[in-house]
């Protein structure tokens, strides 16, 4: 019997960069759901609800960054260097 060769699974830029942002997204989306559930329980203090909107507005600008990028292209994309070591 001939040995059938393993599968090599196929790679793609494009799939690994739209499906991290996409999984981004929806981590951002679950933390502002979760801080509206927040305000309620801290109505009463002004100092955590001030923080709790806080949080919000930058949720809501990450949402809107990865919005954006989401429009480009994925090749495109001019992400920056870190030249970490490996």
């Amino acid at each position: 019997m001939d040995q059938v060769p393993p599968r090599v699974p196929v790679f793609s830029y494009d799939y690994v960069i739209e499906a991290t942002l996409q999984h981004m997204r929806t981590a951002i989306d679950r933390s502002i759901k979760k801080t509206i559930l927040r305000i309620p329980v801290h109505a009463g203090d002004p100092e955590v609800s001030m923080e709790i909107l806080t949080t919000l507005s930058s949720l809501h600008q990450i949402r809107a960054q990865l919005d954006l990028l989401k429009e480009i292209p994925c090749k495109t994309l001019q992400l920056p260097s870190f030249n970490l070591p490996l």
